[in-house]
């Protein structure tokens, strides 16, 4: 999680563009997995910028307050 007062600056968007860029050129990965709450509408709408597929949503994987939140998984495939 990112501190708010370093949210919309676009640090996450060069952080993976980067990680993208070294999974697909330096590790030779053929598709690379996004986990993040389905609620967070910022990291889900960032994924979708970068061409990642918004492939399901699981339920019950992430905890807050007593309170299960389901996750959403993303997945890029190169090519």
């Amino acid at each position: 999680m990112m501190h708010p007062d370093f949210q919309g600056q676009g640090y996450m968007h060069e952080a993976l563009d980067a990680v993208v860029k070294f999974g697909f050129e330096s590790m030779n990965l053929k598709t690379i997995e996004a986990f993040t709450r389905a609620d967070n509408e910022r990291s889900t709408r960032l994924l979708a910028y970068l061409n990642f597929t918004r492939d399901f949503e699981e339920e019950k994987r992430f905890v807050e307050k007593g309170i299960l939140i389901p996750e959403a998984i993303f997945s890029l495939r190169l090519g």
